[in-house]
């Protein structure tokens, strides 16, 4: 991690500082459009071409299917992006979620281990 890679990933933060306030297009897409620049960044910097293109192909397509941002869910991704960048910049592993979000109600066991 460099210190330009550093200011590039806060550069990005800096694009999408609000949660959006409601669930429509018009309020979700500026933080759906930050979601995959923030990873295509972190993708770059780690310069993985293998791990790279997998996700263009498999995690950028489906990203259309977060209909809702909205809150609590836009707010958890905004401070788990910070998390993430701060863990990269300062070289410290992130702290590990150990349950799934709560509002994906998934049922049973959470099906990968984190």
């Amino acid at each position: 991690m460099t210190g330009a890679h550093a200011e590039e990933l806060e550069r990005e933060l800096a694009t999408c500082q609000s949660a959006p306030s409601d669930s429509s297009y018009e309020d979700y897409k500026a933080l759906t459009a930050h979601d995959a620049r923030l990873h295509e960044l972190i993708l770059c910097i780690a310069d993985n071409a293998a791990v790279r293109q997998a996700f263009r192909a498999h995690a950028l397509p489906s990203a259309h299917l977060r209909l809702a941002y909205n809150q609590p869910f836009g707010e958890q991704t905004m401070i788990e992006h910070r998390a993430i960048v701060d863990a990269l910049v300062s070289g410290r592993q992130p702290q590990r979620r150990r349950r799934w979000p709560t509002t994906w109600n998934l049922p049973g066991p959470d099906p990968v281990p984190f």
